[in-house]
């Protein structure tokens, strides 16, 4: 006990270090128009450090939620109503003649200062900048893995600059359906209408960012970040904190004129033990924590359903996510292990997904049952689908099936999970038990750090991966692209591979193509569910949980919107009252 209540206090000391890293930066507040205040610096953590800062490679969350104080892209979601609203284009018209979009782009937005210009002085926005990142968006390059998730089948010439541009024939027009009409005027070209492509543009894969600091970064651009957002990177300590300070020449106002943002900065530190992080919320070091099991939180506080505890202390946000849990097959393994429909069934009926829940990660999700969208999609119904739930002798049935009754001849397997993820691996323990139980199957658990577990999925070298998909947007189409099948490697013309398990499906694929291809949101919607309910019937994957969005916000904090997409936007907050000094 002595040893972990030393490491313990060491944990803290470094955290405390961390979140202390800019003085410079005023906790005095300055009063606004409307009610408002300028200044004060917002603390948070994030439990994995970063990987890359580069638009083009961010494919896991911390990364993202550093970016999106930093970048910003055509169009983003309304914070309220997660609809698309105008950002660095200011308006758009849709020409149905030629499946063309035209962006009228906003004048006087600037990139912010930096060394890559001119005498270091951040220049004006144009269209020109926008053809330039979403031409690179279409090479085949190792720093670019979003182009199968937005570009990809939809965009006039696409697909095909992305072939050319593997041989590194480049063409200097770029892109065919991506055109600039002038300074701030920009064209696009689908194949055909897609209801989702504005949703699509709101990925970080589409953040705007200049040719300049491309061409003077490179692959540096995963530590560095020039946008034109409301805050820029003023330093970076890797694996302990990022400063952001406040942009002075940002865009936006609120509605009584004020200039964003009103924060004059924030610090996120990197400390995996959620224990810790609670300390230091309750000390005041840190604004705001999330990600977070609900015991954690009676352990400091009580329940939080109790107001007595909670009205004085913090602010409570919980609501469900766009997230799902779930256990991914590699459906193209030289193994063979999983094409066998009836072994995935197994291991599906196998495990127990409502005693996972109650077991490991409290009250944080609700069991899945189902398919790999949540309910939570707004105008989705998804209590229309049909299901699995846990059934053993089932499950000994469909494994006999297959060959293997009570684990006989069952090759060696194992189910891969990142190792800072405490709750994937307490799921993973789990999930062995369950399937020696019911299957009399041996599962080893490839426990492995969390950017090791981000390039095995991204190389397929895998059995099984427990993994968590967080949607960019509230769409069906956000998870259900992640089983298209005109993105796998068993495909040869495949571009980046946004579909890593390899699942293929006739059915699925003409479906899911069909739906961006409705403009009626209901039928949409309809074929979608369709399209679910294949990869439920075929055991595309195994569903595990769908996540919530906890958080505690220190009762100073305004304006910070909570929804499902699980944001960390800081545009628009600020602080109440006298910043909480941090304690020693």
């Amino acid at each position: 006990m002595k040893g972990s209540f030393f490491i313990i206090i060491s944990v803290i000391f470094i955290l405390t270090g961390c979140i202390n890293q800019d003085k410079k930066q005023s906790n005095k507040l300055i009063p606004l128009k409307g009610g408002a205040n300028y200044g004060g610096v917002f603390r948070f953590n994030l439990k994995n450090d970063y990987k890359s800062l580069f638009p083009h490679s961010i494919i896991e969350s911390s990364s993202w939620f550093i970016n999106e104080q930093v970048y910003e892209g055509l169009v983003e979601a309304d914070p309220n109503t997660l609809e698309i609203i105008p950002e660095l284009a200011e308006s758009w018209a849709y020409n149905e003649a030629d499946n063309s979009y035209v962006f009228k782009i906003r004048k006087g937005v600037f990139f912010i200062d930096d060394s890559c210009f001119t005498g270091g002085k951040g220049r004006e926005l144009t269209a020109h900048d926008i053809k330039f990142c979403f031409d690179k968006l279409c090479e085949a390059r190792p720093d670019n893995i979003g182009f199968s998730y937005t570009f990809a089948d939809k965009v006039k010439g696409a697909n095909a600059y992305y072939k050319e541009s593997a041989l590194q024939n480049f063409k200097p027009s770029g892109v065919d359906g991506i055109t600039v009409l002038d300074d701030f005027g920009l064209k696009i070209e689908l194949n055909q209408f897609d209801s989702d492509f504005l949703n699509i543009l709101t990925m970080s894969f589409c953040w705007i960012f200049p040719k300049e600091a491309y061409q003077m970064y490179g692959e540096k651009m995963e530590n560095i970040a020039v946008g034109t957002g409301p805050f820029y990177i003023k330093s970076i300590d890797k694996g302990r904190n990022v400063n952001l300070t406040k942009n002075e020449n940002y865009w936006k106002k609120d509605k009584f004129d004020n200039q964003l943002p009103y924060l004059d900065g924030i610090v996120i530190s990197f400390i995996a033990d959620k224990r810790v992080e609670l300390i230091e919320f309750k000390k005041g070091n840190l604004d705001m924590v999330s990600d977070l099991r609900v015991d954690y939180i009676n352990e400091f506080y009580g329940a939080i359903t109790d107001e007595n505890n909670t009205r004085d202390k913090f602010i409570v946000q919980v609501q469900p996510g766009l997230n799902t849990s779930y256990i991914s097959f590699n459906h193209q393994s030289d193994k063979n292990t999983f094409k066998d429909k009836n072994v995935r069934m197994a291991f599906r009926l196998a495990i127990n997904q409502r005693a996972l829940v109650n077991a490991t990660i409290e009250t944080k999700g609700e069991h899945a049952n189902k398919g790999l969208v949540p309910p939570s999609v707004i105008g989705y119904k998804f209590d229309s689908l049909v299901g699995f739930s846990h059934d053993p002798q089932r499950a000994i049935e469909f494994f006999k099936k297959a060959g293997y009754g009570n684990g006989k001849k069952f090759p060696p397997v194992s189910l891969t999970v990142a190792g800072e993820n405490s709750d994937f691996v307490h799921i993973g323990l789990a999930i062995q038990d369950m399937l020696k139980e019911t299957l009399n199957v041996d599962i080893d658990l490839d426990i492995v750090p969390y950017s090791t577990s981000i390039e095995i999925e991204k190389s397929g070298d895998f059995d099984v991966f427990l993994n968590t998909w967080s949607a960019n947007y509230n769409s069906p189409q956000s998870f259900l692209n992640l089983l298209y099948g005109k993105h796998t490697a068993a495909n040869s013309d495949s571009p980046s591979l946004s579909n890593r398990s390899g699942f293929q499906d006739l059915v699925f694929d003409s479906l899911l193509e069909e739906a961006s291809r409705t403009t009626d949101q209901e039928k949409r919607y309809a074929l979608y569910l369709q399209a679910d309910q294949v990869s439920i019937d075929e055991v595309a994957i195994i569903p595990l949980y769908y996540g919530e969005v906890t958080r505690l916000l220190q009762n100073n904090v305004m304006n910070y919107v909570s929804n499902s997409l699980e944001e960390k936007n800081l545009h628009n907050v600020y602080f109440a009252t006298p910043v909480v000094e941090e304690k020693k």
